[in-house]
């Protein structure tokens, strides 16, 4: 595609006041997929009706060739809005997020990860959203699960809307996609921003978010295509994961979250689930901890 061919197909920024412009912050590490990185990012720059102000992107650690001709790609078709930041070695996305944090230029940040599908009008729906309700300080959306094409999705992942029921949630699970995410910048910082927590660097901080006065909401909407033909259950089988979920829960119970009763169950729940066969713990994704989406058709409005 040439370069004045994605501008033709893209919407012009929208200028609306500093408040309401707003940064993207991905990390890439040397494991993606080019041709998944490629799309993620795509749909992000070339194929939104609102595109962003600012795109940052944090290599964790050196990228293969594949990887770096595609951020060329893109640095060489969007080089006023682009912004990459190279860090020497590979230190975890709780790190990486961190740093990219601190660089990102405008008060509102939306997170993207770099091998999904943001629907084309994710972001306008946000910032529509935010600028309606101005107290809302993280606003996440629903997310379909697909394994090789969006517009097949297998999996739906709904989470409460509300503040109040997403603080209930957050109690023994976590209430916000994170690659759907848009917050504001000052109140992520206040609660001491990303911090290293293996598989749960987001859950912490909307947990250190709502302890430090933030409101949390989610549209009920479906504006990501999150790609999970990738080890993602399998993934969950690490016993990192049981360390994390020790961290965060002790967070919880010591600002009082959570009851020591709740504590234990929390505990006793993860180990449960890392030590669970693979093959059960698939069924639990699909039949409890996700909505199967049964002879579901998209509407072909819908793009990403």
């Amino acid at each position: 595609m040439m370069k004045n061919e994605v501008f033709e197909k893209s919407a012009k920024p929208k200028e609306d006041g500093d408040k309401y412009k707003f940064s993207v912050l991905m990390a890439v590490y040397h494991k993606e997929v080019p041709e998944f990185f490629d799309t993620a990012i795509e749909s992000i720059l070339c194929r939104q009706t609102l595109r962003p102000n600012e795109f940052v992107l944090i290599c964790d650690g050196p990228l293969t060739k594949e990887l770096d001709d595609v951020l060329k790609k893109y640095e060489n078709l969007f080089p006023n809005i682009t912004r990459i930041y190279r860090l020497d070695k590979n230190g975890g996305l709780g790190n990486a997020l961190a740093f990219g944090l601190s660089k990102c230029t405008y008060s509102l940040i939306a997170r993207a990860d770099s091998d999904d599908l943001c629907d084309s009008t994710r972001f306008e729906k946000q910032i529509e959203f935010l600028r309606k309700n101005p107290k809302v300080d993280v606003l996440g959306t629903f997310i379909e699960e697909f394994d090789t094409d969006y517009k097949l999705p297998v999996n739906q992942k709904v989470l409460p809307t509300t503040h109040d029921d997403i603080c209930k949630m957050a109690t023994f699970r976590n209430p916000i996609n994170h690659m759907t995410v848009m917050f504001k910048k000052e109140i992520i910082i206040k609660c001491g921003s990303y911090q290293h927590l293996p598989y749960l660097e987001d859950y912490y901080m909307w947990v250190r978010a709502i302890e430090n006065g933030a409101t949390l909401s989610n549209l009920d909407e479906y504006l990501v295509h999150a790609r999970i033909g990738n080890g993602m259950v399998q993934r969950r089988s690490n016993k990192k994961y049981i360390e994390s979920w020790k961290i965060l829960n002790q967070y919880m119970l010591k600002h009082k979250m959570v009851s020591i009763g709740k504590y234990f169950r929390n505990l006793l729940l993860i180990r449960l689930f890392v030590y669970m066969p693979v093959s059960l713990k698939g069924l639990v994704y699909k039949n409890i901890l996700r909505r199967k989406v049964l002879g579901f058709e998209r509407d072909p409005k819908a793009t990403v």
